[in-house]
């Protein structure tokens, strides 16, 4: 995998970086690893199954940077369960970014894609 950041853009990241954590109190690591921990556990919401339908009704209404938008929004596990409901393989790569393509592909590009190859 090829990086393209040079020396200098990385040395600017790492003084954001170094500039952030001077900002976090003096903890120790442990004790900030606990914190962010329960803090990621509390911020994801697993969408009920209601809120599923709902979202699946407003995907097929939408259009495809809407939707985009929205499914940026949602935890990664929001995201698998909607393609265990819809019925969306999405193979071994259970990367955000990975399940957001294969959605908004079964939901906007398939039907094109397969109209395309049955054509020829």
């Amino acid at each position: 995998m090829a990086f393209k950041k040079t020396t200098h853009e990385l040395a600017t990241l790492l003084e954001e970086v170094v500039s952030s954590l001077r900002e976090l109190p003096d903890l120790p690591l442990e004790k900030l690893k606990e914190l962010c921990r329960s803090e990621l556990v509390n911020t994801e919401r697993i969408l009920p199954r209601t809120d599923l339908d709902e979202l699946i009704e407003e995907i097929s209404n939408s259009s495809r940077a809407e939707v985009e938008s929205r499914l940026n929004k949602l935890t990664s596990k929001n995201l698998l369960e909607l393609c265990k409901k819809v019925k969306i393989k999405v193979g071994s790569s259970k990367a955000k970014a990975n399940l957001v393509k294969q959605i908004l592909w079964s939901f906007f590009d398939a039907k094109a894609d397969l109209d395309r190859i049955t054509s020829y």
